[in-house]
């Protein structure tokens, strides 16, 4: 089939010597049967030779000089005719000149159809190099007949290398030769998929039609194909239904609540919308609750995991399939799905909004919603929503509040208690000295003559120690009850002078001497009075029980002035033995103590009463032997800085 395609070359190819020889050819054949035509006594019969001229003019010309030869033949035919015959009589002469010239234009005719069918095939020839598909012709022995340029660059073989080899030698090809061979012999055609094999070994995949071709008596003589590579198309649609596949199993393997929804129709409605709002679109969105259902129902669910069946409390993944999910939206909790479309709308990939849905049967659940766009499709078409059940997290958290709420409660009445361990010699204080001034106005009365100024003198003081009693006493019940504390403005020169009164038999029992020194220029401190009190008479007895180790020269001060970082300060120094830690803030931790008898948890307390009043508490050591414990408190808003 080679041969035939080489006789159909387009005229393009024809060298400009053919045209001449061709041209010459004819005039010369047309010319020599005229002369012989008149010389000799044939009557015409020659003439009949004159065909030839109109078929060597097709080869070169084209179809106006094949008529212009095929009307000057006739032209011949008649003149010869007239010269040697134009005497005589009507006879057979005048049949062989019609014949001769009719045959002339038959043959004229069918050479310029000829001529056209040959140009059509010659340019569907041309077309099949020019294509970038594989054709391929071979016959019924499977030998390759034809070889385009498409094949030789596809396949890597050359045209003589092809040419003449059996194909299924050189392709290697796989297809399944039962559906061929049947839709050959049904509709002498058959397209579809197919595996070849390159010259350098790779693996192709094509797209291939068949054309069963037969001769006049319909017999298969051979097949024409056309393939296509459609190799990469096909390993990327190969890798897009991998990914898909995997994309799959991860959705109906993941543990948490996952639906994939079409959005697109919940995107043209909200762009459109978006469109005519100015200002933030959030809060647009938020003062419409039925734009916003009416949104939400346009979000048509596609295919759920089975978590999301679980969550949601149905009974099958059906049951959410061509739904949305505006049915399990709590009243009042539409801000996360607000939050979600002024998100996405804003041109965000994945949004995430907390929000409460309503099982199917009718229970409450604290999600988390992600949106997140999945960019196949038309915007917003393959929306995959992701929920994560927080109810549980979120009901620990309030039972761990709760119980933390407890706890501190708890820890305060720990501390109350060991509290009261701390303040009892200062609530015995007062209580002793009522004790004491009630049974010496008891002793002025008896006397023969009553000493009134006197016993008003010690009645006075058993008021007094009365209300500091009970002034102790309150402080406790607020700290139980889990009462605010409420700070108020305290001269801690005074509180001072008051907590040395109420350990003084304790600090002469010491024999030791207290000195205060206090700044003139000093403003109030913020405070709770009764407990700023307890802070220092801990401190002044601290002192007091330190300096007993000392034989003689003991000395207690208490120094009031500013602190560095303009708050309050207040300090108690003794000459003592000092603390035995390098560590001098260990002494703040419970149950550390240097006594036999101590509980430890006298400084622990300070530390926490000071801290809870906005202020802190630190000690040191002194070289040459002594302590120091001091604290700072809050100056109230409004009162002026520190002079230098």
């Amino acid at each position: 089939m080679s041969e035939v395609m080489k006789t159909l070359p387009p005229f393009s190819r024809q060298r400009p010597m053919d045209r001449i020889i061709f041209r010459l050819a004819g005039l010369l054949i047309a010319f020599a049967v005229f002369a012989i035509d008149v010389i000799t006594n044939m009557r015409g019969a020659i003439a009949v030779l004159d065909v030839t001229v109109p078929l060597l003019i097709a080869r070169v010309g084209d179809r106006r000089d094949v008529l212009l030869s095929a009307l000057g033949c006739t032209v011949l035919i008649v003149a010869a005719f007239f010269i040697g015959h134009w005497r005589e009589s009507i006879d057979d002469a005048y049949v062989r000149l019609i014949v001769s010239i009719v045959a002339l234009w038959v043959v004229t005719g069918l050479t310029i159809r000829h001529r056209s069918v040959r140009t059509l095939l010659a340019e569907q020839a041309r077309a099949l190099e020019l294509t970038h598909d594989t054709v391929i012709i071979r016959d019924a022995d499977d030998i390759i007949r034809y070889w385009n340029d498409g094949a030789e660059q596809l396949y890597g073989h050359s045209r003589s290398v092809a040419i003449g080899s059996r194909c299924e030698d050189l392709l290697h090809s796989r297809y399944d030769e039962a559906e061929v061979h049947e839709r050959l012999a049904r509709d002498d055609a058959w397209s579809g998929d197919m595996v070849r094999v390159r010259a350098d070994g790779e693996r192709l995949e094509l797209l291939s039609r068949w054309l069963q071709l037969r001769d006049p008596q319909g017999r298969a003589i051979g097949i024409m194909e056309a393939s296509s590579d459609v190799t990469a198309q096909r390993r990327a649609q190969n890798e897009r239904q991998q990914s898909e596949r995997r994309y799959t199993a991860i959705f109906h393997a993941a543990g948490f609540a996952t639906w994939e929804s079409d959005w697109s129709d919940v995107y043209r409605f909200v762009t459109d919308r978006a469109k005519a709002v100015e200002g933030d679109l959030r809060d647009w969105l938020h003062g419409r609750p039925d734009f916003i259902r009416e949104a939400a129902q346009r979000a048509v669910i596609q295919e759920v995991n089975q978590a999301a069946v679980t969550l949601l409390e149905c009974d099958r993944a059906s049951d959410l399939i061509g739904t949305s999910i505006v049915g399990s939206h709590v009243d009042g909790a539409a801000g996360g799905f607000v939050e979600i479309l002024a998100g996405l709308a804003e041109g965000a990939g994945v949004v995430e909004a907390d929000t409460r849905l309503l099982t199917r049967k009718g229970r409450e659940i604290d999600v988390v919603v992600r949106a997140t766009l999945v960019p196949d499709g038309p915007p917003w078409s393959r929306t995959l929503v992701m929920a994560f059940d927080e109810t549980e997290r979120k009901e620990a958290r309030r039972r761990l509040e709760q119980a933390s709420a407890d706890l501190a409660h708890a820890a305060r009445i720990s501390m109350l208690g060991q509290l009261t361990a701390s303040i009892a010699h200062e609530v015995n204080q007062p209580l002793s000295a009522i004790m004491t001034y009630g049974k010496s106005g008891k002793r002025w009365l008896q006397h023969d003559i009553p000493n009134v100024p006197e016993t008003l003198a010690c009645l006075d003081q058993i008021v007094a120690n009365g209300s500091r009693a009970s002034d102790v006493i309150q402080r406790i019940r607020s700290l139980a009850r889990k009462a605010p504390l409420a700070p108020e403005p305290i001269d801690l020169a005074r509180i001072a002078q008051e907590g040395i009164a109420l350990v003084r038999r304790e600090i002469d029992d010491a024999q030791a001497t207290v000195r205060i020194t206090c700044r003139d220029d000093l403003p109030l401190a913020a405070g709770d009075r009764v407990q700023i009190q307890q802070v220092i008479v801990n401190l002044l007895l601290n002192a007091a029980q330190a300096v007993r180790a000392r034989d003689l020269d003991r000395q207690i001060s208490v120094t009031i002035g500013w602190a560095g970082d303009g708050s309050l300060e207040l300090a108690v120094a003794d000459n003592g033995p000092g603390f035995p830690t390098e560590d001098p803030a260990t002494v703040f931790a419970p149950f550390f103590t240097t006594k036999s008898d101590g509980m430890g948890i006298g400084l622990s307390i300070c530390r926490s009463i000071i801290e809870r009043q906005g202020g802190r508490i630190f000690a040191s050591s002194d070289d040459g032997g002594g302590a120091l414990v001091g604290f700072t408190l809050p100056v109230p808003a409004g009162l002026p800085a520190p002079s230098a």
